[in-house]
């Protein structure tokens, strides 16, 4: 009867029959409607069961949470790692300080105290510092 013109009490009514489906598929839960009730826009028709759904959705949501976990647990670990890189920093700064100043000090001591047993070692690990150390350190 799709498209059929009645006339009921004077009036002419057109009828209309629409098919329903769901773009996805599912299980129907309740019909909200008999067959051949006259319904209108927006009218609740059928009803889904949304078991899976659910499940689907916890699911989503507990792996959801433990992704944020793991975000804030990166979070933590990058700042702890930024202060370590900062610590280090200041470290080298305090060796290389460190080293000037016992470079500066057997530098001082050695053309009067070559001879002297305390310096003589000291010399010596000096010699051998300059000649693995580094151009750009220093």
């Amino acid at each position: 009867m799709d498209g059929t013109v009645i006339l009921t009490d004077g009036e002419i009514v057109e009828t209309k029959t629409k098919a329903v489906q769901h773009q996805r598929g599912g299980t129907v839960a309740t019909i909200h409607v008999a067959e051949g009730q006259q319904v209108r826009s927006g009218d609740l028709l059928v009803s889904f069961n949304t078991t899976d759904l659910d499940q689907q959705i916890a699911s989503l949501e507990t792996r959801l949470a433990a992704a944020v976990t793991d975000a804030e647990r990166l979070r933590a670990l990058e700042a702890h790692l930024a202060s370590a890189a900062a610590l280090r920093g200041e470290a080298l700064v305090k060796v290389k300080t460190a080293y000037d100043l016992l470079e500066a000090v057997v530098d001082e001591l050695l053309p009067t105290h070559a001879s002297d047993p305390a310096v003589e070692p000291l010399a010596h690990r000096l010699a051998l510092v300059r000649s693995v150390r580094k151009p750009n350190t220093g």
